[in-house]
């Protein structure tokens, strides 16, 4: 269980943190938790999976964490996929009362993956809105109707979502994926800091449906962090920390331009803030000579790297030569002459990612020839 409890809390990912609500103290006089998502074991688990006797819900795991003197309230205040048959509201007044509020919400593999399991899916399995349910989110706004208490978001789910307005309304938003028999406990271990969250995210969480080419072919134009023109909701790579991370400028050791096993890259990474933390570094590398299209940035190398409060870290990399090519029109993967660029950051590259990381990411160029 130590080992579950420790990969999903590498896994979560912090996607919104404002006015550093998060982590939430223990001692809480009153916390509300609610949401379909909250008591229910179904949401630690994707299509494929074992069972365990030690299963352990996101409830569970924040009543286990806050101290003895916190009152706790619990409503699962809506159904997951369709509006509550009963109209009766005895569930969102008490956001209003409490200290904090703490809503599960999200989907599960119920709704979304194979097709002989996703039981309560319409599209056997696909999902052709990539919206949180609808009923989920009016009761969302309800909860924030007329308060102003912090109200943290913790999604479920193994795909991306379209939350614009989830983002708004929520003063923190935690995606947990589905974290597993250690769900719960590594969930808490996160909203109450006994865990500092460092994963990133592994796709992009586009906006809306909208901003994605439809499936008529197989072209990438349009498509994932390499190809997208829209600026996305969340990048492929973002991901928050409750400390601060400060880069230095990229490194290339002399001749490695020329080097025919690749780059080697160096970069000094600081922790800036009062907690010691996780920082994934990433590499993207950019052609920007070839005569073909090329992706706008691929990502070549990425490391976790642990770094104390106040201290700095060299990050060292080698980046084949091979990761360095170039697919022309005929799929044969070429070295492409002229400027190129690596990026080094905490995100991939784009307009949203400094918007929200308040960070460029830092360059270094060279010359194949």
């Amino acid at each position: 269980s130590g080992l579950a409890r420790e990969a999903a809390r590498r896994s979560i990912v912090l996607l919104k943190n404002d006015s550093g609500i998060l982590p939430l103290k223990k001692d809480l006089r009153t916390l509300y938790v609610t949401g379909p998502g909250a008591a229910n074991s179904e949401v630690l688990l994707g299509n494929y999976h074992g069972v365990s006797s030690d299963m352990v819900s996101i409830l569970d795991g924040i009543v286990g964490k806050v101290s003895a003197g916190t009152s706790v309230n619990y409503r699962q205040g809506v159904l997951p996929y369709r509006e509550n048959v009963n109209p009766m509201d005895w569930a969102t007044g008490l956001a209003r009362t409490s200290e904090a509020t703490i809503a599960v919400m999200g989907i599960s593999g119920l709704l979304e993956g194979e097709e002989g399991a996703s039981i309560a899916s319409p599209h056997k399995g696909d999902r052709l809105e990539l919206d949180l349910p609808a009923s989920q989110l009016d009761y969302l706004r309800r909860l924030r109707a007329d308060n102003d208490r912090p109200l943290v978001v913790v999604l479920t789910g193994g795909s991306p979502m379209t939350i614009p307005e989830v983002h708004e309304l929520a003063d923190a938003v935690v995606f947990a994926w589905y974290p597993g028999q250690q769900g719960g406990n590594a969930v808490a271990d996160v909203l109450f800091g006994d865990a500092n969250p460092s994963g990133r995210l592994p796709i992009t969480f586009p906006r809306s449906v909208e901003q994605l080419p439809p499936y008529d072919d197989y072209a990438m134009r349009g498509r994932t962090y390499k190809y997208m023109t829209e600026e996305p909701l969340y990048p492929f790579g973002y991901g928050r920390s409750y400390t601060t991370f400060a880069y230095g400028d990229p490194r290339l050791a002399p001749g490695s331009a020329d080097a025919a096993d690749g780059m080697t890259l160096e970069v000094e990474v600081r922790n800036t803030g009062s907690r010691d933390g996780i920082e994934v570094v990433q590499v993207y590398h950019r052609v920007h000579d070839a005569a073909f299209e090329v992706p706008q940035a691929t990502l070549v190398a990425f490391r976790p790297v642990s770094i104390p409060a106040g201290e700095a870290r060299t990050v060292r990399f080698v980046v084949p030569a091979a990761r360095l090519l170039a697919f022309d029109p005929e799929g044969r993967a070429v070295r492409v002459s002229g400027r190129h660029s690596l990026l080094v950051g905490g995100v991939s590259p784009g307009d949203r990612g400094v918007e929200l990381t308040g960070q460029k990411l830092r360059t270094v160029e060279f010359d194949w020839r």
